[in-house]
């Protein structure tokens, strides 16, 4: 990021600071005129003819100057050296930082020569990190950070764009002009947020709803492979549990209606017990005794599943049937040797429950998964609310900008959404650690943007210290 980085020793720097040059109120005043008159390209684009490198940028400075003053001077004051290095420094880094959409880095370069003033006028501005100025350039940067580029009307672009074209127009000396823009600008972003927050807990709200959904799914899947695999139970009750008696779980489920789930279940236990072969009279007895309980309960999460009257009076019928073929048994009869007449009841090779376990969300869990690595456990351990770019060509020139918003508890699903709120992408923890393995993904840090600069110019400076 550095690299290309020059103290200001380097040859370009040479004519541009001499003993004698301006400074203090006359250099101010020059550069007051320098940021009223300077002509900015149509939506932002021009605003890279305001800055350049280190170095390079005290010679654009004399230039404006003499260009714009009847009084032609040598070149800026050497003691004004280091401050305008050391700004340049920073609006080299926002020029460069590619977690800010291109055209808002343009627009946030705008601001360099108020910056330049400010830092001039007032030496807290590195050291403060409270500054107006810094603080208000911060906040553009945080907000452009998760901006994609809709150039909405009346949208973040035009407001930055208002406040920032006031300042170049009224900052003079008066540091009470950044903080009033502060102050507007986060009412403005605290305005915003309140209005994305409620389209963006709409969002969440679907989504945890689809989720307690597909945990209602994989838990009555469980049951109902726990109870039904490999037992021999007549079509009929099959048909019901399976049917009906699935939708009513469901709704239970849904519901959160515990006592109600624990009796639900309760039922397919009696009722599978129901058209087992009993093995003596006393067990007959108290299949008689107990089938009026479960035709009770059966009726009752039927009608609550919305099945009608009619329908389930055809059901019983036929479950009677069973019933009586159970009953009609000796006790020392095998369920194997029910008589041909009443087989279709109590058949066995029905492949209907293997269909429905096949076709259910809860297989899609079941499959290879890549083992643990570094970006499995950052894709899995990512917080809510966490920033991401995703990178969407191979030029790297297309970014999307998306926080994640919500991560389901069932099958590590992530929703991602703009800073709308609105929708833009959902990704499965290991879709979003390949991205992250390849690079086409990458974590927006959070760190105000002048303190990642100012922290990027120490370390630079320090290398270039070390290899010097």
């Amino acid at each position: 990021m550095l690299s290309h980085r020059q103290p200001t020793n380097h040859p370009n720097a040479g004519s541009a600071f001499v003993p004698d040059g301006i400074a203090g109120p006359t250099l101010i005043d020059a550069l007051t005129r320098i940021q009223a008159n300077f002509h900015y390209g149509h939506g932002g684009g021009g605003a890279a003819q305001g800055y350049a490198r280190p170095g390079r940028f005290a010679q654009r400075l004399v230039q404006h100057i003499n260009a714009q003053s009847p009084t032609p001077v040598n070149g800026i004051a050497t003691q004004e050296n280091s401050t305008i290095d050391m700004v340049a420094l920073l609006f080299d880094f926002i020029l460069e930082d590619s977690y800010i959409p291109g055209s808002m880095r343009a627009l946030i370069g705008r601001l360099q020569i108020p910056v330049l003033k400010v830092a001039m006028l007032d030496k807290a501005f590195f050291s403060s990190k409270n500054h107006p100025a810094r603080l208000l350039v911060n906040e553009f940067a945080k907000a452009a950070m998760h901006w994609n580029d809709d150039r909405e009307i009346n949208g973040l672009y035009q407001h930055m764009e208002l406040l920032i074209n006031r300042l170049t127009r009224e900052f003079n000396d008066d540091m009470g002009v950044f903080a009033h823009a502060l102050q507007e600008f986060r009412n403005y972003i605290q305005q915003e947020r309140y209005y994305y927050k409620v389209v963006e807990e709409r969002t969440v709200q679907s989504c945890e709803s689809e989720d307690r959904k597909q945990s209602a799914r994989q838990r009555i899947i469980s049951v109902f492979r726990e109870k039904l695999d490999h037992v021999k139970c007549p079509k009929i009750l099959r048909s019901i549990l399976l049917g009906p008696w699935r939708s009513y779980l469901f709704q239970v489920l849904l519901n959160k209606d515990d006592d109600a789930w624990r009796q639900a279940v309760s039922v397919i236990d009696l009722a599978l017990w129901s058209v087992s072969p009993k093995q003596s009279p006393s067990e007959q007895k108290q299949m008689i005794s107990a089938i009026p309980e479960l035709l009770a309960k059966l009726r009752k999460g039927l009608l609550a599943s919305g099945q009608s009257p009619e329908q389930i009076k055809q059901w019983f019928q036929e479950l009677q049937k069973c019933h009586m073929t159970i009953l009609k048994q000796h006790g020392d009869q095998s369920h194997e040797t029910v008589n041909e007449s009443t087989k279709d009841a109590t058949a066995v090779d029905d492949p209907h429950i293997e269909e429905i376990i096949i076709e259910t969300p809860i297989q899609d869990t079941i499959q290879q998964v890549p083992p643990d690595d570094q970006f499995i456990q950052q894709a899995r351990t990512a917080e809510v609310g966490t920033w991401f770019g995703f990178i969407h060509d191979e030029d790297e020139k297309s970014v999307e900008r998306a926080k994640l918003s919500w991560k389901s508890r069932v099958n590590e699903n992530y929703i991602f959404v703009n800073r709308k709120g609105v929708k833009v992408m959902d990704k499965t923890v290991y879709g979003l650690a390949a991205e992250l393995r390849r690079g086409s993904a990458f974590v927006l840090e959070e760190l105000p943007l002048l303190d990642r600069a100012m922290d990027a110019i120490m370390t630079g400076l320090q290398q270039e210290t070390v290899t010097s």
